[in-house]
């Protein structure tokens, strides 16, 4: 399969679970939208541009998946255009804005988050992004041979700073709900797993696990496997691919605490 983006065809780097900038696209196509476009570019956007205004929030996006740094194509109005560079690898998701314009991916000056989510409108357009690539990205992992609570955990391992691998072993008792019995959902386990990785300082942490458990239950409409498919009813209140959804909205909400 072939892309238009920039580097696409040397886009081989790899994040923590294997997935390359290619796939990020595939998942990101879906989600670029007027909402997450620059302001400035709003009018403009449309399903058939929907790189359009996108850049700084997608590369940043990128760097947390697959580290590395952030570059700019300085525009000639006092903007930059963002793309990463990782090591050897130099991609940019959201040239194809650009047309046949032809830019320079040489020489030109790093780009930093915290100059450009100094604007509040591009750090909660980032947020937006970010909540909906790692709620897709979790969803394709759950597709790719992970349960739901692998999924949940290995969506956030560079932020929980654990080896995929020990990610994948801690959730693996976890598929079809606890202890494989359709107990309380592998999901919502995840995410209380993950809540220690972002909170626990040597004390318990029981008020922040008790609140992610309650906005889960409402949420979802239940926190049990079994009645959330509606195995006993026959009236599913939440499928799983949207439980894994959920849980990672939860957990994004407590990322930095």
């Amino acid at each position: 399969m072939s892309y238009r983006f920039y580097g696409w065809e040397t886009a081989d780097v790899r994040d923590a679970n294997g997935l390359t900038p290619r796939e990020d696209y595939d998942m990101l196509a879906k989600l670029w939208s007027a909402e997450t476009c620059a302001p400035r570019m709003r009018g403009d956007w449309s399903p058939e541009n929907r790189t359009l205004g996108q850049c700084s929030i997608t590369a940043f996006l990128m760097q947390d998946m697959f580290g590395g740094k952030v570059y700019g194509v300085p525009l000639g109005d006092g903007n930059f255009h963002c793309y990463n560079v990782v090591g050897d690898c130099v991609f940019d998701l959201t040239s194809e804005q650009f047309g046949g314009r032809v830019l320079s991916y040489e020489n030109n000056p790093e780009q930093f988050r915290e100059t450009h989510f100094a604007k509040e409108e591009k750090r909660l357009r980032y947020e937006l992004l970010r909540k909906r690539f790692k709620q897709e990205y979790a969803v394709l992992l759950k597709h790719s041979g992970y349960n739901c609570c692998q999924a949940v955990l290995c969506a956030f391992a560079p932020e929980a700073g654990l080896p995929v691998e020990t990610l994948r072993k801690m959730g693996a008792a976890f598929g079809v709900g606890m202890g494989g019995m359709e107990a309380t959902c592998g999901a919502l386990c995840a995410a209380e797993m993950l809540l220690g990785c972002f909170l626990y300082r040597g004390t318990p942490i029981l008020r922040p696990a008790r609140t992610l458990h309650q906005r889960f239950t409402e949420t979802c409409g239940a926190s049990i496997c079994k009645d959330l498919k509606g195995l006993a009813t026959g009236r599913v209140l939440c499928e799983c691919d949207d439980c894994v959804r959920n849980a990672v909205e939860l957990s994004l909400g407590f990322v930095g605490s």
